[in-house]
């Protein structure tokens, strides 16, 4: 069974350096990138920005941490765009110890878009993402790193309303790395309206996500979470951007055997972001 595991990772391992080498010697055809709106409703679009904001989290056990956000995206030629996002906060209540301020957890993700058209109904195109997740030095952030790969599609429905499907294939490692966990599966589902005539740029965001570990210590926990957004713009020239979003778990059984005993049930996050 160990053995079987063992191959498992490495076809993983090896499915995910082939897609990313085909992606990045093939020609890219971006139609209008430069041309476009700023869409933070649209998870395929690449911009150069930065934001800030703050979040709050609910946690098991009765703790809660307030934190400050900050992201940076920074553009890669005509089809790459590297986000640094890194925060600071403080837990309070603390079930296993002192409460404590420090960093949280950060995240550095690469994105490559592939052919995509902005302006074309039904399927547009397809990206794919590299990231490592690492642990912050506040308890409730502090229970694992990982990195991940994965690849979305997107699809305009109607005049309105876009969907994007999202695959992500996660190695996981515990606190420090000190030991391998196993590798997870997760499954989201992108879903943006943007009615006319509500606010300035006004949008509504839903993200369902499914993730369920496929091998080592995490093999067959699982976690669902939904997590809503709605934002718009704050200036006239598209530049400022603002953006509510809030997260729930509905199954959290993988989010603690990968967090540990201190683990999130649900957050709310105020951001506004500069489009540069």
């Amino acid at each position: 069974m160990k053995r079987v595991k063992i191959l498992d990772m490495k076809l993983l391992v090896v499915t995910v350096v082939t897609i990313l080498m085909s992606s990045a010697i093939q020609a890219q055809e971006v139609t209008d990138a430069d041309e476009q709106t700023p869409d933070p409703s649209d998870p395929t679009r690449i911009d150069t920005r930065a934001g800030a904001g703050y979040k709050y989290t609910d946690f098991t056990g009765g703790a809660v941490i307030n934190e400050i956000r900050a992201k940076l995206a920074l553009l890669q030629g005509s089809s790459g765009m590297f986000v640094v996002d890194i925060g600071v906060g403080k837990i309070n209540d603390n079930p296993n110890g002192e409460d404590e301020t420090g960093l949280t957890d950060g995240r550095f993700r690469y994105f490559h878009l592939g052919p995509m058209d902005f302006k074309k109904m039904g399927y547009r195109g397809w990206g794919m993402s590299a990231e490592l997740q690492t642990q912050g030095t506040v308890p409730g952030t502090d229970g694992s790193n990982l990195f991940a790969v994965g690849a979305i599609w997107s699809f305009k429905t109607t005049s309105t309303l876009s969907i994007f499907p999202n695959i992500i294939g996660s190695a996981v490692w515990s606190n420090d790395f000190d030991s391998f966990l196993g590798v997870a599966a997760r499954g989201d589902l992108f879903i943006t309206w943007k009615p006319e005539g509500i606010w300035r740029g006004g949008y509504l965001k839903l993200k369902p996500s499914y993730s369920y570990g496929v091998s080592g210590d995490i093999d067959g926990s699982d976690s669902a979470s939904l997590e809503v957004s709605v934002g718009g713009m704050l200036s006239k020239d598209k530049k400022w951007w603002w953006d509510i979003q809030g997260r729930g778990f509905g199954e959290d059984e993988l989010e603690q055997e990968i967090q540990g005993p201190i683990s999130s049930e649900w957050s709310a996050y105020l951001s506004f972001t500069y489009f540069i």
